[in-house]
């Protein structure tokens, strides 16, 4: 990676010329040239933004998550903030938002980019409507963000597409749902006044370990736990799920684990099965 200026003083004007006729050199951003064959690359891309970005802008949205270590979608694009008076614009890969000064920045491999609350926000307006509830809960509960904090930074914002639904997620993030799945299962299967006393994220110590459980009815001691595949479907998180429901047993819970396909497909099932359960725990009749 490297600037046309420092090629032309390294080389030459003709060599620089030469390679890129060649198809050697490309410009990945204005003055900025790399290897054909890595020029396209993630990794090329936010090089050649750390030597092209203006120190008054950011690197924001999936983008900025991605340098993070927040999601793990596959970046086609980079969201770029900038103070609406900047003069800034790229390539086709580069989207310039001119929405004023970033308050607060951290630097990811040479490239500085918006703090968690805002690179959330824009990555919930970048990402498609399909994935941006999933795209949003996983950067939060892998960096602990509260959604109180990031209604904080909305606020400052004064246009945001989709700003309503995005609300609506935050305040459930700050009720204790932290996955697409648990999200999904309030709207979908917990969705009824029987299930209201169901208590969130609660910690609950067991054989010298501390567990946070997904949801819990605690007068039954029942633990309702929604397992997505891409999280609980490997080997050995079945073996760390079993160990976990073992060490709770001892204290007299029950987890019943309720799978993507069921809260998809047949969420009444879902809200049928977990009723029978509280109910024989309890003693009581089956809620309708």
């Amino acid at each position: 990676m490297i600037t046309r200026t420092n090629l032309i003083r390294e080389f030459s004007r003709y060599a620089l010329k030469d390679a890129i006729d060649n198809g050697v050199a490309v410009s990945v951003l204005p003055g900025v040239f790399a290897h054909a064959e890595c020029a396209r690359t993630f990794e090329t891309r936010v090089a050649a933004l750390g030597v092209w970005l203006p120190q008054t802008c950011v690197v924001s949205g999936l983008a900025a998550l991605s340098l993070l270590g927040l999601t793990d979608e596959t970046i086609a694009r980079f969201c770029v903030v900038a103070p609406r008076h900047a003069h800034v614009r790229g390539p086709d890969w580069v989207r310039v938002a001119r929405t004023g000064a970033v308050r607060t920045r951290e630097v990811r491999q040479g490239v500085m980019c918006a703090a968690r609350e805002r690179a959330v926000i824009d990555a919930w307006v970048e990402s498609d409507p399909a994935q941006r509830t999933s795209v949003v809960l996983e950067a939060m509960r892998r960096c602990n963000l509260r959604g109180s904090a990031v209604l904080r930074e909305l606020a400052r914002l004064p246009r945001v597409k989709g700003r309503r639904e995005l609300v609506a997620l935050l305040n459930e993030a700050s009720d204790g749902i932290e996955s697409f799945l648990e999200h999904r299962a309030r709207r979908t299967v917990l969705n009824t006044p029987d299930f209201h006393c169901l208590k969130r994220q609660v910690e609950i110590t067991a054989m010298g370990r501390t567990y946070k459980v997904d949801t819990l009815h605690e007068a039954s001691k029942t633990i309702i736990e929604f397992d997505g595949a891409k999280v609980h479907g490997t080997r050995d998180r079945k073996k760390l799920d079993s160990a976990r429901d073992a060490a709770l047993a001892t204290l007299g819970y029950i987890t019943v684990r309720i799978g993507y396909d069921d809260v998809m497909t047949r969420p009444a099932w879902c809200r049928e099965v977990i009723r029978r359960v509280i109910a024989a725990r309890s003693g009581g009749p089956i809620l309708l």
